[in-house]
């Protein structure tokens, strides 16, 4: 979610400009294996930011956000494994989110077409 804030932080002061954004993280870290698992699922940088939205939002647990539930994991996990995996569970429903929103996406541009 913060990548996400940071990215329209950029293009809300009126960048005209494409915008590369850097996220540095020091390897073999929590950080990196959540990025590196962001890229991997969700390809993130490649969505939109309403598509990002849904995913996040879908992703939702309750009262917990993304960022809270990735800590719950990390404070609740035992091992390095469990983490992992409870981490691997979690892309797993994220990318299962992004499957949904793209279908949706599908049937709307169906429905618009045909009103065409």
């Amino acid at each position: 979610m913060r990548i996400e804030q940071r990215i329209g932080r950029v293009h809300r002061l009126g960048q005209a400009q494409d915008v590369t954004v850097f996220n540095f993280t020091l390897r073999d870290t929590i950080d990196d294996y959540v990025l590196r698992l962001l890229y991997q699922k969700i390809n993130l940088f490649t969505m939109t930011i309403g598509a990002l939205e849904t995913v996040l939002a879908e992703t939702q647990e309750g009262e917990l956000d993304l960022e809270e539930r990735i800590l719950d994991i990390l404070m609740q996990s035992a091992t390095g494994d469990e983490t992992r995996r409870q981490l691997n569970t979690l892309g797993d429903e994220m990318v299962q989110a992004l499957e949904r929103q793209h279908a949706a996406e599908t049937l709307t541009s169906g429905v618009l077409e045909g009103l065409a």
